[in-house]
């Protein structure tokens, strides 16, 4: 059993904390019941943005979101509103929308895993399908077609274009793929926020191909994406600071970088399930992600896999409730918009945490522990005397009821024991 000691001092601030957390997938189409109970968590869960990868999957019976289901006979006229089924997306779109949430539009396909490739074969004239996506961005942003108004700023071009279960061609043909979009959408809408290649990681050779190939033909690059799965919770962070240094190589020292998918590595990728992804290992693990994503500043948004895909990868998996990684994400919003309180602590690697003050003066304090031995730790917040404490852990179910933390009047300190051991995280909220 370790002791750590934390001690805050309420007037050393250090900016606002971000909301960096984005979410694949919104609200499911389902029955008017179920839609609004989506609609309540999601909001609750209060993400900075959605962006839509495999849509379909959670949607099960709705052709949404992929450009393939949208304009699904490629052959057709693209300037013939008649040739487009908007109606399911816009349904879609529609309750995101609804929870006042922005949306980054993806150009791309769902994953297949059938071993035959469908509709991620590379469109056969990718300036038609460059046509076909900027009159999809009119519908959802200047109202073509009996279109929509959402105001979209981030549009991004495929997903992992480096997998052959999502891109059935050479990574030089999605190359050519961004090259005809991004050109098409800068002359359409010269605001619009151009983002790619979504590869997975950012270490691999063709995420810097990418970015050589941007500078190269003068190509916009707004944001610059990938996707990332790991049990190491610094591991985004890294991935983000390695993209950082390879666009400043190349010349785009102000293009942002997001995470397009980012999890907990599943043991089913390993071909095994042990429901960890129920445990509060996978909320922990979340949670320190998301602050060390926080505090590298490498990091513009970060895409959680995702709403409801599957049991092993969402946070409302299909009829069943949330698991306890929604609250944890949850717990992280909630202190999104505070002023950062720097911290002193002994900090041992497996504990993260994040403390920022309300303008009332309140101070909240977010602690995860991923995989740590018992610890004991030691609060100290001069002036403050009262501590409520939610708390995530394998051994308790209720993660929304605030219990009173211990205060040692004579040390002048607030007692938190981990006595679950394992893995937990805690919300806590100090008032004087």
């Amino acid at each position: 059993m370790s002791t750590v000691t934390l001690e805050l001092d309420p007037a050393k601030t250090l900016g606002k904390i971000r909301n960096i957390l984005g979410m694949c997938n919104s609200p499911r189409i389902g029955s008017v019941k179920s839609m609004e109970s989506d609609k309540a968590l999601f909001k609750k869960l209060n993400p900075a943005r959605v962006r839509h990868h495999d849509s379909v999957i959670e949607n099960p019976g709705f052709d949404v979101v992929d450009v393939t289901r949208i304009f699904p006979l490629f052959h057709a006229d693209e300037n013939d509103p008649a040739n487009y089924n908007f109606i399911p997306t816009d349904y879609y779109f529609q309750q995101a929308a609804e929870c006042g949430t922005p949306i980054e539009l993806k150009f791309g396909e769902r994953i297949e895993h059938s071993g035959k490739n469908f509709k991620t074969v590379p469109p056969p004239d990718p300036k038609k399908w460059a046509r076909i996506c900027v009159n999809i961005l009119r519908h959802y942003n200047e109202g073509w077609a009996e279109g929509m108004q959402l105001g979209i700023e981030y549009v991004s071009v495929w997903e992992e274009p480096d997998n052959s279960k999502l891109f059935a061609g050479p990574f030089e043909q999605y190359l050519e793929l961004y090259r005809e979009l991004a050109l098409a959408l800068r002359e359409a809408f010269p605001r619009i926020k151009i983002c790619g290649p979504n590869t997975i990681g950012s270490g691999g050779g063709k995420f810097r191909q990418f970015v050589r190939f941007c500078r190269e033909n003068s190509l916009p690059l707004d944001a610059a994406e990938f996707t990332s799965y790991s049990r190491d919770p610094g591991a985004f962070a890294e991935g983000a600071e390695r993209a950082r240094e390879i666009l400043r190589e190349n010349g785009f020292s102000q293009t942002e970088v997001f995470i397009s998918e980012w999890h907990y590595w599943p043991k089913v990728f390993m071909g095994t399930y042990d429901g960890e992804m129920e445990r509060a290992c996978n909320a922990a693990f979340s949670v320190s992600a998301l602050i060390r994503m926080l505090d590298s500043g490498a990091v513009d948004m970060a895409y959680y896999y995702a709403w409801s895909v599957g049991r092993s990868f969402s946070l409302i998996p299909p009829a069943l409730e949330p698991l306890r990684v929604y609250y944890a994400l949850c717990y992280f919003t909630e202190m999104t918009g505070l002023a950062r309180l720097e911290a002193s602590a002994n900090l041992p690697a497996d504990i993260d945490l994040l403390c920022g003050i309300t303008q009332e003066g309140n101070i909240k304090l977010l602690i995860s522990c991923f995989k740590a031995p018992r610890a004991v730790l030691l609060l100290k917040v001069p002036g403050y005397t009262h501590c409520l404490l939610k708390r995530i852990t394998d051994a308790n179910e209720d993660y929304e009821t605030e219990s009173e933390l211990k205060y040692d009047e004579e040390k002048g300190v607030f007692l938190l024991d981990a006595d679950d051991g394992g893995s937990a995280v805690f919300s806590l909220s100090f008032t004087k």
